[in-house]
């Protein structure tokens, strides 16, 4: 029982990702973060199907799982790279965000945010 929601619940996840990952890749992002965040995730689409109990892929598919999920580290640490890069800002992906949708978070650090200062 425990077993067969865990598998439904980490294929539930997959599927998550690999929406987000489709979403990623036609949206406006960034090539090198969409090339991080894509690798991200694939690798943790690759862990989740990997540390499944349940689910038994092909001998075929194995190396390539097993090679997907021990790579999600490096992507992790690329994706982080790119977001603190001097031509990505880390907190808006490349572009500012509006000053009203952080007006009601004084303690955000974000350098490219500029909240009205009153004098």
């Amino acid at each position: 029982m425990i077993e067969t929601l865990d598998t439904s619940v980490r294929l539930v996840a997959v599927g998550a990702t690999l929406l987000l990952l489709v979403l990623l890749l036609a949206g406006e992002v960034r090539r090198p973060i969409k090339v991080a965040l894509a690798g991200l995730l694939l690798g943790a689409a690759a862990y989740l199907f990997n540390s499944a109990e349940g689910l038994r892929p092909s001998p075929a598919l194995r190396p390539l799982i097993d090679l997907g999920s021990v790579f999600e580290p490096f992507w992790i640490w690329l994706f982080a790279r790119h977001c603190s890069s001097a031509n990505l800002l880390p907190c808006s992906y490349g572009r500012s965000p509006p000053p009203s949708s952080l007006a009601g978070f004084p303690a955000i650090n974000c350098p490219t945010a500029t909240l009205p200062v009153s004098t």
